[in-house]
């Protein structure tokens, strides 16, 4: 079975030459989000590790949840934004976001409490139902310049930031993790994972791509599916997974 560890353990040892760590999507997304409530431990462990010569990698899904995340992220901020300096949009679409985000609470320090896709989708349609069926045009133009308002350079800012961590995006047939004459991880490998331990399709795809990559000696996670799935089975013996936990200091922040 393999071995589960808390992340303490990674910040104890001083030589991490030979230490080569694929990182989770929620810890990539803590370390990048100041309000995160693990923000000051996944910002640490990294900088640690990399300050003592450690590799780290992350894998497509991986990318796909930050993406996710920071879009409903800064759709979120900008709504927030709007209503604290009195900037209307509609009446209903107001009323309702203002519902929305007491739901999820947290305010500024939301650690990662952001609007859901189908609350964000509802939104949209209030707008799109503005000038009727007669204007669907006006609708859509202000749903449109919505969206505009909300990202601004948001997304590419992210992806700067992994690149100044110098977290390597791991590719299939990338020589150093996804040899193009290894076996490659499989969609059976990934279903069998949903299977058995009732996975999320993303978090089995990220585990099954850990697993098949060659020499990652370490996975990092805060997320109580992954450690489950991998102390059962789901990740090689020779990989040990860190399980990341807010310390009580940041739980306090």
């Amino acid at each position: 079975m393999t071995d589960i560890r808390p992340t303490s353990y990674l910040l104890e040892t001083s030589n991490h030459s030979t230490s080569r760590i694929m990182l989770d999507a929620n810890i990539l997304i803590s370390a990048f989000d100041t309000n995160h409530e693990n923000h000051c431990d996944a910002l640490q462990l990294i900088e640690h590790i990399s300050l003592n010569e450690g590799k780290f990698f992350f894998v497509q899904p991986c990318y796909l949840e930050i993406l996710e995340y920071w879009r409903r992220k800064s759709i979120s901020e900008y709504i927030e934004e709007r209503l604290e300096n009195n900037l209307r949009v509609t009446s209903r679409f107001d009323q309702r976001a203002r519902e929305y985000l007491r739901e999820i609470g947290g305010g500024n320090k939301r650690g990662g409490r952001y609007l859901r896709d189908h609350q964000i989708k509802n939104l949209r349609d209030l707008l799109l139902q503005v000038g009727g069926k007669n204007k669907k045009q006006k609708g859509r133009n202000l749903w449109l310049q919505f969206c505009r308002s909300s990202f601004e350079d948001r997304l590419r800012i992210i992806n700067e930031q992994i690149r100044k961590m110098e977290i390597t995006f791991a590719r299939f047939g990338d020589s150093d993790v996804y040899p193009k004459h290894q076996n490659l991880p499989t969609w059976d490998d990934m279903v069998n994972l949903i299977e058995k331990f009732c996975l999320s399709s993303h978090d089995a795809a990220i585990l099954n791509m850990v697993a098949g990559g060659k020499n990652i000696t370490g996975f990092v996670t805060s997320d109580s599916d992954m450690i489950i799935a991998a102390e059962n089975g789901a990740l090689p013996r020779e990989i040990v997974c860190y399980e990341l936990s807010a310390s009580k200091k940041s739980k306090q922040l």
